[in-house]
């Protein structure tokens, strides 16, 4: 299938409200940790023909065909039988964020998972993390051995201007990650040492400014089609400004600051040296501008900094032509800083 088909495919089914949030706790030992205030089951919807069933009921027919063929009956299963995922709730500063934890039911005796912290795309709803988007983006990583978590951030149920807006765009809203970071770094079988991070377009915003703020050693990132630079996105994307109006505080009268504050490439030199940055971008992007992790390469390089750049060739913001190529190049990454000891000079792993 062309990456063109595959784009317009994936846009049906993922606009398709795929979403599986479970109503039931989880039959299932409590996860410990307090700042968890609730956990309920994935995959409470029932058998595969039950969800496929629900889905038809909402969609309509075509559709359902369309997303029976993404999310084959055989996927499923396996993922149901060989991963523990649920739907949690926990506490970041005064409110209660909706979240997602998965990880392989079957852990090596004695050893530890290494950690990854997914950090979404959009804003406030629009591109919160569906059931669907578990599927293709988080399933095939909790399969391959790691415990992956990933924050709604606060406010995606919530209506919101800039006087409540609890979704900063990355600014105090970034305490939902780095509360996450700490909540899943401390699970018993997760292992502290061994953390990494991925962020998709705003994602990219939050994970640096993690990256930045966190105490916690995170070993390597990689940023799908992210959003590097605020000021290159508006020049953009000037529709961009109503939305930054609406989400951030005292936006207009410390413009400049705000868009800094979540603009990487106006201080790489913050980053910890020693995390490798992997940024995934393809050259038709229409949503995050190629230009800003092209400045944010070429300041890695004059500092040493060790990064990867790459850009696939004819691919839009969502990278859906080549999605498998892009977890296979995400996970040889983060074994190979997995691999080093944890404090290293930077100019030995590039």
């Amino acid at each position: 299938m062309s990456s063109f088909a595959c784009r317009i495919l994936s846009a049906l089914l993922l606009s398709c409200g795929l979403a599986a949030h479970a109503q039931a706790v989880v039959p299932l030992a409590p996860l410990p940790a307090p700042a968890i205030v609730s956990e309920a089951d994935c995959f409470s919807m029932g058998s595969y023909d039950d969800w496929m069933a629900g889905l038809r009921e909402k969609n309509g027919f075509l559709k359902s065909l369309l997303i029976r063929w993404r999310f084959p009956e055989g996927e499923f299963t396996r993922y149901r039988q060989s991963l523990d995922c649920r739907a949690i709730t926990y506490r970041s500063d005064q409110y209660l964020v909706h979240g997602w934890l998965v990880r392989p039911r079957h852990r090596p005796a004695g050893g530890k998972q290494p950690v990854i912290v997914y950090n979404r795309g959009g804003n406030r709803g629009y591109g919160a993390l569906t059931f669907a988007h578990l599927f293709t983006h988080v399933f095939p990583l909790a399969e391959s051995g790691y415990l992956v978590a990933a924050s709604q951030y606060r406010g995606v149920t919530t209506a919101q201007d800039a006087t409540t807006s609890p979704d900063q765009f990355g600014g105090d809203d970034i305490a939902d990650v780095t509360n996450l970071l700490r909540i899943v770094s401390g699970l018993p079988g997760a292992d502290p040492d061994s953390l990494f991070m991925i962020g998709q377009s705003r994602g990219a915003i939050m994970t640096f400014r993690a990256l930045r703020e966190t105490p916690l050693p995170i070993r390597a990132v990689a940023i799908y089609s992210g959003v590097y630079d605020l000021h290159d996105l508006l020049a953009m994307r000037p529709a961009f400004e109503q939305l930054f109006e609406a989400l951030i505080p005292d936006y207009r009268k410390q413009r400049t600051v705000e868009l800094d504050l979540r603009s990487v490439t106006r201080w790489p030199g913050q980053l910890p040296p020693h995390t490798g940055v992997l940024m995934i971008h393809g050259d038709e992007d229409e949503r995050a501008p190629l230009v800003s992790p092209r400045k944010l390469a070429a300041a890695f390089e004059r500092s040493g900094h060790p990064h990867r750049l790459v850009v696939h060739p004819g691919e839009s913001h969502f990278l859906d032509g080549v999605r498998p190529e892009v977890q296979a190049e995400t996970l040889r990454w983060f074994e190979r800083f997995r691999q080093r000891p944890s404090r290293q000079s930077a100019a030995s792993t590039r």
